[in-house]
């Protein structure tokens, strides 16, 4: 075997101890600079057997080597001795230790091997690595009570794969210089990132129990949520998706209740309402203003700084505008249309809130209310389909009540198996009726009218058993409507547009009939194609 000359020996100590004195380490760095040289001349007397190695390439290699030992030690030396430190494509890979144990036949779950080889970190100050090392954590089990990196400057590679985060996490840097991987995690408690993404970030197939917060995130290249879970509302306000965006299979786990119950939840916390002074915020605002005059610099200060639930609202409105625009971009149109959606839940509790509405606001407000009661804002084919289907069996049940209605007027008493007589009987005397009692005609055509709409009306505000209820009822109508005279459901085709006489009730309910039927079977076609894999 060939030996290092003392010569050799020096420069290799010389070279390790620059390296070492370059490197802010809180190790004891003699100690390092021993260890270091130890190491570089063992690699290079056993890479010598082989002839796969000069001295110069091996002089050339002890920064890398400097910079691996001093990594591994700092880790090992703030996680505990329980991880296993690999470096690996210029990455401090984190995993546990395998556990060496007893074969158990009785346990071959792979899910139980599995939670046996993951490995806790309890609190530590972690933003030291963060700041210094390109990191991948596998298997880990983060239990700090709170997770909080403050500011880092530039963040190294930071990656966690099937990891476990226990306590409150916030990650805050101004770039993120490599990629950002958060992958098969579980979040038990909420998250907060802001920060800069110049390199890929990913967060497919995680859970998130609770709250997100993104807001002012820059995204310059893929941002994948591909298969992620939101069991809460995510908060991606002023973020910039620059690239693509990949949001399939994402679970928002979230209806308009949810978004409107957040975005009040991060208003009473922006603003410290509190339980205790929720229901004399009233009192208090009347108050307040009296005494505004009165009040210090100070206290005018404090007040410009609270914000109105109004401002919170937009901004969950701008997170949903940002994932639409970049879905679209991405041509996700069906994506695309359900962040629109949540867009307009947002716009919706935005106008809710505001204390002095114009007119202009309150038509907005009822026009939103009513789409997302039609049809879910043109997402839910299913949900505009009963709707349709309830339009006409309620003129179905209008109609057959204004006939027999008459009828029974008139003295005579439908019964079922007559019941096909009930419209000759009615056609035969209508008009004369109409001649002889103007003005009674008149109030029960402005009836059939109030009664129709009032009916559409309950059945959007009911419910959800009621509607169930009208559902059911509607589909039993049109099918009876389907058996009778299939016409009946054109308007055009229908029995209104025979030559009756002016004022004819039925006329009036064709015509009221005519028209909401043509603008929620509109809202139906509409729905249908916005929710279509097939090109407009």
């Amino acid at each position: 075997m060939k030996h290092l000359t003392k010569e050799q020996e020096q420069e290799i100590w010389d070279k390790v101890s620059k390296e070492v004195e370059n490197l802010d380490t809180f190790l004891d760095k003699s100690k390092c600079i021993y260890e270091v040289s130890n190491k570089v001349k063992s690699i290079y007397q056993g890479m010598m057997q082989f002839s796969l190695t000069t001295f110069n390439e091996m002089l050339a290699r002890i920064k890398e080597i400097t910079y691996e030992f001093i990594g591994t030690k700092e880790i090992q030396a703030i996680l505990g001795e329980y991880f296993s430190i690999q470096y690996h494509s210029n990455t401090f890979c984190i995993m546990p230790k395998p556990k060496i144990q007893p074969y158990d036949e009785n346990q071959q779950d792979s899910k139980d091997l599995q939670e046996q080889d993951m490995c806790p970190i309890s609190c530590c100050d972690l933003s030291i690595l963060f700041r210094k090392y390109p990191l991948l954590f596998m298997n880990c089990v983060f239990q700090c009570e709170n997770l909080n990196t403050h500011f880092i400057e530039n963040l190294k590679k930071l990656c966690f794969i099937q990891c476990e985060f226990k306590g409150k996490i916030t990650l805050s840097f101004r770039e993120c210089l490599d990629s950002f991987q958060m992958s098969y995690c579980t979040f038990e408690k909420p998250l907060t990132i802001h920060g800069k993404f110049k390199e890929n970030a990913i967060f497919n197939n995680s859970t998130f129990q609770d709250s997100v917060d993104f807001s002012q995130c820059e995204f310059e290249k893929t941002a994948n949520f591909y298969g992620v879970k939101f069991k809460k509302v995510p908060n991606f306000s002023q973020a910039q998706f620059k690239g693509s965006l990949n949001a399939v299979n994402t679970n928002l786990n979230f209806d308009f209740k949810s978004l409107d119950k957040k975005i009040r939840e991060e208003y009473e916390t922006y603003n410290h309402i509190t339980s205790e002074n929720k229901e004399n915020l009233g009192y208090i605002k009347r108050f307040f203003k009296y005494l505004i005059s009165f009040f210090t610099k100070a206290s005018k200060d404090t007040e410009k700084y609270q914000k109105p639930l109004a401002h919170f609202a937009n901004d969950f409105r701008d997170s949903f505008r940002g994932f639409k625009s970049a879905l679209i971009k991405d041509n996700n149109l069906l994506d695309a249309s359900n962040f629109h959606k949540y867009e307009l839940y947002s716009k919706e509790v935005e106008l809710d809130s505001k204390e002095n509405k114009t007119l202009r606001d309150k038509v907005d407000k009822l026009q939103l209310w009513f789409y997302y009661k039609l049809c879910d804002h043109h997402t839910d084919i299913l949900q505009s389909f009963h709707s349709l289907m309830l339009v006409i069996g309620l003129f179905g049940l209008m109609g057959l009540g204004v006939i027999v209605g008459f009828d029974y007027c008139l003295g005579y008493k439908p019964i079922l198996s007559h019941l096909y007589m009930v419209k000759e009987i009615y056609d035969a005397h209508i008009q004369s009726f109409i001649k002889t009692h103007t003005l009674y005609t008149i109030a029960c055509d402005f009836l059939i009218l109030a009664f129709y709409l009032l009916g559409i009306l309950v059945y959007l505000i009911s419910v959800k058993s009621l509607r169930r209820l009208f559902i059911v009822v509607s589909y039993v109508v049109v099918i009876g409507i389907l058996l009778v005279s299939p016409k009946i459901l054109i308007p055009a085709m229908g029995i209104f547009t025979d030559k009756r006489a002016l004022l004819d009730p039925l006329s009036t309910l064709g015509g009221i009939y005519t028209i909401v039927f043509g603008f929620v079977l509109f809202s139906f076609i509409k729905t249908i194609r916005k929710n279509s894999i097939v090109p407009n």
